[in-house]
């Protein structure tokens, strides 16, 4: 049967041991198999990790706490073992004195020393004395022995109490160990997966800053492109105005014999190769800086409910634009539409609004000669185009 002070730290001693074993044991790292190469498998591998470090945090938490636990025990079971050695040595050194006592007494007693002692009063010479003093001995030497087996009892019982002190100190110390051993590999274990974490972040962002690396490039070959096509529509589209205006000519004349034999001169107007879409109209001040700020933005991404500075969609361009102006437009085309009074297509002027389809979901702004800037659609880039007649709608001219 187990003593109380190794039940006591035996109890004190379960549950961390059985805490920690449970905890150690549902600690491991992991990671996804194979190492992941793109943004979205890094940020989702980054992700697991922080749930798993969440999760294991507490296990590490719950190890330190039971790695105290199992200290305080190891210090508590070294004390009982040293209140049991001190209970024991006790013992022992008052059986010693007893022992040394009774002998003292036993040789005052039957050498007749001269020393006093309760015999020394008794007269030798009587014989009821004598007796008397016989029988006090018999009585006290009983006495005697059976605190020396008293004595005995408890030094054999201390004794074993000092025993199960030692082996619950030695359950609290294997008890310590191990959950100081847990403790350590959890606090590794969690090392080393904050330790993952950091280099999937910086893999990561590394994969990030190359991503936008090479969208910026593309972006910039995107928009030289874009310029360069502008470019080229701009000087075909100034080339066609060139064309269309005539050259200074000299009347020719043609001879015929009149009824009187003179000759008539007959002046005949050359051909004109007229401008298709009308003279240039002439353009307010306000409307140049909107077209010429347009233009500024030419190849720039189409980008869905956007009105710049680096992306425009159809109704954002027209608003930023005019608004450079100090118009304020509504982010809308179709609110676009109704704001002012409806323009046919040959009164348009560069500026204005022009609207396309039935449910006016496009717009653009009109730089004469039957061209348009507008931002398109996904994938595109604001550019010069011409105004789409077929799915016109009508213009319109903010004020």
């Amino acid at each position: 049967m187990k003593s109380t002070t190794e039940l006591r730290v035996m109890r004190r001693l379960g549950i961390a041991a059985c805490c920690a074993t449970t905890l150690f044991g549902s600690l491991a790292v992991t990671t996804p198999a194979g190492a992941a190469t793109t943004i979205a498998g890094k940020q989702a591998e980054a992700a697991a990790l922080r749930a798993q470090i969440d999760r294991e945090s507490m296990h590490v938490g719950a190890l330190a706490d039971q790695y105290n636990g199992a200290r305080v025990a190891l210090e508590d079971a070294q004390a009982e073992v040293a209140t049991a050695q001190a209970a024991v040595d006790a013992t022992v050194a008052k059986r010693k004195e007893l022992k040394a006592t009774l002998a003292r007494r036993a040789a005052s007693l039957y050498r007749g020393s001269g020393s006093r002692t309760p015999f020394s009063e008794v007269d030798p010479g009587n014989m009821a004395k004598t007796a008397r003093i016989a029988q006090y001995g018999d009585v006290t030497a009983a006495r005697d022995n059976r605190l020396i087996d008293e004595v005995k009892r408890a030094e054999t019982r201390l004794a074993a109490q000092r025993a199960a002190a030692d082996t619950a100190r030695a359950n609290a110390a294997q008890q310590a160990d191990s959950a100081g051993a847990a403790y350590r590999e959890a606090s590794a274990a969690d090392r080393s997966l904050r330790s993952r974490l950091s280099q999937i972040d910086a893999e990561t962002k590394k994969l990030i800053e190359q991503q936008r690396a090479e969208a910026a490039r593309a972006e910039a070959a995107r928009i030289a492109a874009s310029q360069r096509q502008a470019a080229a529509q701009r000087a075909a589209i100034e080339a066609a105005r060139r064309n269309g205006t005539p050259p200074p000519t000299t009347p020719r004349s043609t001879g015929t014999s009149g009824s009187d034999g003179q000759t008539t001169t007959t002046t005949v107007s050359p051909a004109l190769t007229g401008n298709p879409f009308g003279p240039p109209p002439a353009v307010s001040s306000r409307a140049a800086e909107v077209v010429a700020y347009a233009r500024a933005q030419l190849g720039k991404p189409y980008s869905f409910a956007t009105s710049g500075p680096t992306t425009f969609d159809c109704s954002g361009l027209t608003k930023a634009a005019w608004g450079s102006v100090g118009v304020r437009l509504p982010h809308y085309s179709a609110a676009q539409a109704v704001l002012f009074s409806k323009i046919a297509f040959n009164d348009l002027q560069p500026g204005d609004l022009v609207l396309f389809y039935s449910d006016l979901h496009h717009v653009g702004i009109y730089i004469g000669g039957g061209m348009m800037i507008h931002a398109p659609q996904t994938g595109d880039v604001v550019k010069i185009s011409s105004a789409w007649r077929s799915n016109f709608q009508w213009g319109v001219r903010p004020s």
